[in-house]
């Protein structure tokens, strides 16, 4: 059986889950920064936020459906 496509399925998936949480890390860095200048931070707060429920959600879904 070709498993070609799945692995590069899988591939594709892997390199999104890297770029997620590289932006998730560059996010927390930048928000820790400018609540040290005490800039505002909703809209990366926000965004944050979003990330985190989407991730959740994810994983609640992957773990009710096994």
């Amino acid at each position: 059986m070709d498993t070609s496509f799945l692995q590069d399925e899988l591939g594709q998936i892997e390199n999104e889950v890297v770029a997620s949480e590289r932006r998730l890390a560059e996010l927390e860095a930048l928000v820790a920064e400018k609540k040290r200048q005490r800039l505002d931070t909703e809209n990366e707060e926000t965004e944050l936020h979003g990330m985190r429920a989407r991730d959740f959600a994810s994983r609640t879904d992957s773990a009710f459906s096994r």
